[in-house]
């Protein structure tokens, strides 16, 4: 979605055009599933937080000064929604060891990866090893690499959502990237491509 289209949209949504806003959700609802999904500790409910996502979206989308920085704030309200969820969880042990599903990693996979060549390393990768590497960074590292190469939100966009400087960003993702490649060369040279699943960052 081009800018200009995106700030039209934000607009009407601000002024209490709930069509204007599911027509931003619709655009959006992949990568909010994705980084839901990355974010929260028990996988298998991410459609359950995904909709408190959006359904706080709804309810606080009147209060937003900036129609242009409507993904930042977005992605403002997953990382408090998520970050509340997994709060309520930590007295209840059995999710803490979960899978790391890859369906939501193959949905957002876009011609658009191929014109970034880290993304590209990325695109070439097997979903569901990738989607175990990037849920097992450092959470300031995992929201970077999903704001950036699966939301598609510029360097801009993530110092907005994240509250740090763009050269924070940069140096943020220089790092993730740095993990994930290594990541992919330990397990490219294992047997069968074995082990580095249970490895941790």
């Amino acid at each position: 979605m081009d800018k200009r289209r995106l700030t039209a949209l934000a607009t009407r949504a601000i002024a209490g055009d709930t069509g204007a806003f599911e027509e931003f959700y619709v655009e959006h609802a992949r990568s909010i599933l994705f980084h839901v999904r990355s974010l929260i500790v028990d996988k298998e409910n991410y459609l359950d937080v995904a909709q408190e996502v959006v359904l706080e979206m709804l309810e606080h989308i009147g209060q937003l000064r900036e129609p242009a920085a409507i993904r930042g704030w977005m992605h403002q309200i997953i990382r408090s929604t998520c970050a509340s969820h997994n709060r309520g969880l930590m007295k209840d042990e059995r999710h803490l060891d979960t899978t790391h599903p890859s369906e939501a990693l193959e949905a957002v996979k876009d011609d658009r990866w191929e014109s970034d060549p880290e993304a590209a390393t990325m695109a070439k990768t097997d979903g569901n090893e990738l989607f175990s590497i990037v849920s097992r960074l450092p959470l300031q590292y995992r929201e970077i690499v999903v704001q950036r190469y699966y939301d598609d939100l510029s360097y801009k966009e993530i110092e907005e959502a994240q509250g740090i400087s763009v050269t924070n960003v940069s140096t943020r993702l220089q790092r993730a990237m740095k993990a994930i490649r290594k990541e992919l060369e330990k397990t490219s040279t294992e047997p069968n491509g074995s082990g580095g699943a249970e490895k941790t960052f």
